[in-house]
């Protein structure tokens, strides 16, 4: 539909909805200006597609890949942002909008291959049936989601992400990447502004803390076009 992917209520239908992700099939440029990495929020999830903050960029002028990836957290960020540097996707800079800290990337073995169950301390409100898969019984997903959410409630997954944050910056840094980041959460924003050069770190999105949405609850089209106008002069 016009609005990116969103949960009860979405319109948008998926050609092959098993199909694998391949880079080399959805990057279909040579060359970017500007790869974007991020959650939901990134992604376009629950507001106009058009108005997200890499297709503002994007109606800018510049060559935008956005790999954005709804529920994502820290650590799927991280692998995602080793993975596009290695696999010789050209680039100039990376655009990185990291979420809180209460996420984790779950990996599950089964059939030969390795999942990924990406969960939050609020997983277990979700419907199991919205995960069904043809790998996994809906029972199966559910005590995988309550298992995995408990896990994250009861360990120290703040420290955790602080590691990965500040690896995350060192890999880019030895490999000479050329970056800028930021959040929309207070917490991780501080981490960053910790351990991020200053002409790096890109303004807090949503600084102002604006309560105007989407149709399902993720900061509006008008955020967004505030967060871009700020950081245009900065990239």
């Amino acid at each position: 539909s016009q609005h990116g992917c969103w949960g009860k209520g979405g319109e948008c239908h998926h050609d092959d909805p098993w199909q694998l992700f391949d880079i080399d099939k959805f990057a279909d440029k040579d060359h970017y200006d500007t790869v974007a990495l991020g959650c939901s929020i990134t992604a376009g999830t629950g507001i106009l597609k058009d108005q997200c903050w890499p297709s503002l960029l994007k109606s800018n002028g510049h060559k935008v890949l956005n790999l954005g990836i709804p529920g994502g957290g820290i650590d799927s960020i991280f692998i995602n942002t080793i993975n596009i540097i290695k696999n010789g996707t050209k680039f100039d800079q990376l655009i990185i909008l990291l979420p809180g800290m209460a996420r984790q990337l779950v990996r599950v073995p089964r059939h030969g291959m390795t999942f990924n169950f990406l969960t939050n301390p609020h997983s277990g409100e979700t419907n199991p049936d919205n995960h069904f898969n043809i790998y996994f019984s809906k029972e199966e997903i559910h005590d995988l989601v309550k298992k995995h959410t408990k896990n994250i409630v009861m360990s120290d997954y703040v420290s955790r992400n602080k590691k990965l944050i500040k690896r995350l910056i060192s890999c880019l840094e030895s490999a000479e990447v050329r970056f800028k980041i930021s959040s929309w959460v207070d917490e991780t924003y501080e981490v960053l502004n910790s351990c991020v050069a200053p002409n790096n770190l890109l303004p807090k999105f949503n600084e102002k803390k604006d309560k105007s949405t989407g149709i399902d609850g993720h900061p509006s089209e008008k955020i967004h076009q505030k967060w871009v106008y700020a950081i245009t002069s900065m990239l």
